[in-house]
Parts: C-alpha cells; structure tokens; sequence
C-alpha cells in the first residue's frame, strides 16, 4: 500500500507543477489572438489543480474507513437534492421554447 501511495503523491506533484507552470506560462503571455484560448486553458488548468488537491485528502480515506459506505437510497437521495437547483432552471428554458 505505501508504493501506490508514493506513487499517487509523485503524480499529484507532478500534475500540480505543470498547470502552475502553464499558469505562469499563460499570465506571462500577452498574445491578443490566443486570449480566448489561454482563458479556457487556464481554467482547465485550475480546475486540475483544484482536483489534484481534493483528490490529496481521498487518499487516507481508503486506509481508514470508520463508518459504513451509505446505502443505494441514500445516495440516490442526496443526489437528488443536490440536482434540483440544476433542473429548475432548465425545466423554464425548455419549456420557453
């Protein structure tokens, strides 16, 4: 279990020093024709280091589970919950057409 671990800490590192490197790379370029693009790639790039650190906290989760994992209808629930902000917004756009 420690090699995986090594190993997932080494991508982490290297996937979190290449987008800053991109970022940087980005910030420092000011070419009017690629503004469009460095945009998008600099929001993926933020979004993978983002991850990356979310994904550091995942890691020891799997060593030490203390609860139970939640069951099918909980979850179903939650997820549920969670969506509905995102559906009646689109249930009105749909219908509007």
């Amino acid at each position: 279990m420690l090699v995986l671990e090594v190993i997932h800490s080494l991508y982490a590192l290297i996937g979190v020093s290449a987008n800053l490197i991109l970022l940087t790379t980005i910030l420092k370029t000011r070419s009017s024709g690629l503004k469009s693009y460095a945009l998008i790639i600099a929001n993926v790039a933020c979004v993978d280091i983002t991850e990356i650190i979310l994904d550091a906290f995942e890691v020891p989760r799997y060593t030490v589970l203390i609860k139970p994992a939640p069951s099918s209808l909980t979850v179903q629930i939650v997820m549920i919950i969670l969506f509905l902000p995102n559906a009646l917004p689109m249930s009105t756009h749909s219908s509007s057409l």
